[in-house]
């Protein structure tokens, strides 16, 4: 392949989440294919490993955007990218804005079923200026179409997951939980931390991997709760692969999601889920049966969910970690989703004639 062909990535930041982790992994990916590829984040933040990328970032505040939008407007007419590929809402309206300007073939990636109000008039104005625009659930692009914010018939490619060769099972002597995600409204702590409270007298612990942003209000309720003795809060961590293999299940308390990279994760190491009812993570349970689902904001049903896990047979916690295993390796393995995104951004280049 021609080493001239360029992408550019465009994000809000790179932060390690979810979304960013799929954004650099494609990129990685595009690189091998002799792809010239460069990621900008639009705010100073890079927590991961890219010396082998081209990266920007540009500095956050207001009394930089006149200095950052000169700044952006010069990297994409010095780079002349021929697609460029938008993560997440800002990122998406940005990159469309910009095409106004430089003409590119943009590949929209929404990674959430709902907006907020503060993008969602911009985005549904800007929605036209789509080539293609991917999702990464089901869920998310039936919603988003329904309320007419996109162009419909856009296309469904899943997170691409990383399913360890093996998996260990450490033998704990209390049951331990896991629950990876940033402490951001979206991710609903306050309910977890309820239901933790509810069912404090039997013998658990839950390891909490997730920047804290230097909150102290979590730290603060787990207190006031006093569930000290169940909640293990360790902050960010470049790392957690160790604590998902020495978990015995998975909790997420989520008020909306795609399709949780988290989540994907602990499924492909075989640990059992229980999660919120609602989108993506009803999509992933439902169609693998590899978990138990509560009513979003009920830390009653978490509870309860909690409990039953906790005092289930040791067959039946393994039979759902496999079926999960099960079926991220046939709907999510690196090298079929990989393949997708390769697809579609060569279709830019080789156009299919009528």
């Amino acid at each position: 392949m021609d080493s001239q062909k360029k992408i550019i990535f465009i994000t809000p930041g790179l932060g390690k989440g979810g979304a960013e982790t799929q954004l650099v992994r494609v990129a990685k990916f595009l690189k091998t294919k002799n792809f010239n590829v460069l990621i900008i984040s639009l705010n100073p933040i890079n927590d991961f490993k890219t010396e082998d990328l081209q990266v920007i970032t540009f500095k956050s505040g207001k009394k930089y955007l006149v200095q950052n939008i000169r700044s952006l407007y010069k990297v994409i007419a010095d780079f002349k990218p021929e697609v460029v590929v938008a993560f997440m809402f800002s990122a998406i309206i940005c990159a469309r804005l910009l095409k106004l300007t430089f003409k590119y073939y943009l590949i929209s990636c929404v990674r959430n079923s709902e907006i907020s109000n503060r993008w969602k008039l911009l985005f549904k104005a800007t929605k036209n200026l789509d080539d293609v625009v991917t999702y990464n659930a089901l869920h998310s692009k039936t919603n988003l179409e329904q309320m007419g914010i996109v162009k419909p018939g856009g296309i469904v490619i899943p997170n691409v997951v990383r399913v360890p060769l093996t998996v260990t099972h450490t033998k704990n002597n209390i049951f331990t939980w896991l629950c990876v995600a940033h402490f951001r409204n979206s991710k609903d702590y306050e309910t977890l931390f309820k239901a933790i409270y509810l069912i404090k007298d039997n013998k658990f612990i839950v390891n909490i991997i997730g920047n804290v942003h230097g909150q102290t209000w979590p730290f603060e309720t787990v207190k006031n709760l006093g569930i000290e003795d169940h909640v293990n809060i360790l902050g960010f961590l470049s790392e957690p692969e160790p604590y998902f293999h020495s978990a015995d299940a998975f909790v997420l308390s989520s008020k909306w999601e795609g399709s949780p990279n988290a989540m994907l994760e602990a499924m492909a190491s075989e640990r059992l889920v229980v999660g919120s009812d609602i989108g993506g993570i009803r999509e992933l349970i439902s169609e693998s049966d590899c978990g138990i689902l509560f009513k979003q904001g009920d830390e009653h049903q978490l509870a309860a969910a909690m409990v039953k896990v906790m005092n289930i047979a040791e067959d039946e916690l393994k039979l759902a970690g496999d079926n999960g295993r099960k079926y991220i390796i046939n709907n999510f393995s690196e090298q079929v989703i990989l393949h997708k995104w390769e697809d579609i951004i060569l279709k830019r280049f080789n156009p299919v004639k009528n």
